[in-house]
């Protein structure tokens, strides 16, 4: 999983222009948020030992790192988004009309790494460049953004960690196993939806499908992990109730 991540991460700087902000930060997003989902399914697995710790207060930092990073994407793409109001999508070409929407016809800039991972934060593409992005501010982006920037937000569950170091991941291990077996899967299902979401961009790209297909299926990723507490629930509802899922999650200390 760290392989692919890193890959990814480095065929963003490699393929994406230096101008087209939106798209680095929306696909250094994917890749940050890939990172903060690994550390909490290993939080699960390898958090009750004493050696893990380093790692788990790394990926703790990271979770914080995903989520201002998406949070910011988002909130970006809603201010760009009000002023227009306006739809402008991205069709796919195989649809037998040709597309309005231009994108990468400015000069081709290898991007800074340091720009697409930490710059990118605040940074806002020149007037130009909104007007050739493959990620312009339409309905579609502003919804699928947001979404991602809520789905970030449960990642900081991890910060909990700082507090209950080992010993207490190793006794929330023994009082709760079904849980945190269920929460380390969880985890990885949440970076198979995240790497879907990303694929989907990848598509847009390359033109196999538009902004608002795209979307829908970004939607339907996102859901996937939001199903699956459901499930939990369901099959956990003699022993556990809604309340006490909301507990859980908050990774209590065990008593």
């Amino acid at each position: 999983a760290i392989a692919n991540l890193s890959f990814g991460g480095n065929l963003i700087c490699c393929r994406v222009p230096a101008y087209d902000i939106p798209t680095l930060r929306a696909f250094a997003v994917g890749v940050s948020l890939g990172f903060a989902f690994l550390g909490q399914s290993l939080l699960f697995v390898l958090g009750k030992f004493a050696w893990y710790q380093p790692f788990g207060v790394l990926f703790a930092v990271t979770s914080v790192y995903a989520a201002v990073f998406a949070w910011s994407d988002a909130l970006q793409h809603a201010w760009n988004f009000l002023p227009s109001s306006k739809q402008n999508d991205l069709p796919a070409t195989n649809a037998g009309t040709k597309s309005l929407h231009r994108f990468w016809t400015l000069p081709f800039e290898k991007p800074k790494v340091g720009d697409v991972f930490l710059r990118n934060i605040w940074r806002q593409p020149t007037p130009e460049a909104l007007k050739t992005t493959v990620s312009p501010a339409n309905g579609v982006v502003v919804f699928t953004t947001g979404m991602t920037a809520l789905f970030a937000s449960l990642s900081l569950l991890q910060l909990r960690y700082l507090l209950l170091g080992p010993a207490g991941m190793m006794q929330l291990s023994i009082a709760e196993p079904d849980f945190c077996h269920w929460s380390a899967l969880q985890a990885l299902l949440a970076i198979v939806a995240n790497n879907f979401g990303t694929f989907a961009g990848t598509l847009v790209i390359q033109r196999q499908t538009s902004q608002k297909k795209a979307g829908f299926y970004n939607a339907i990723g996102l859901l996937v992990p939001v199903l699956n507490i459901v499930t939990f629930l369901v099959l956990n509802r003699g022993c556990t109730t809604i309340s006490d899922f909301v507990r859980l999650i908050t990774l209590p200390a065990a008593h």
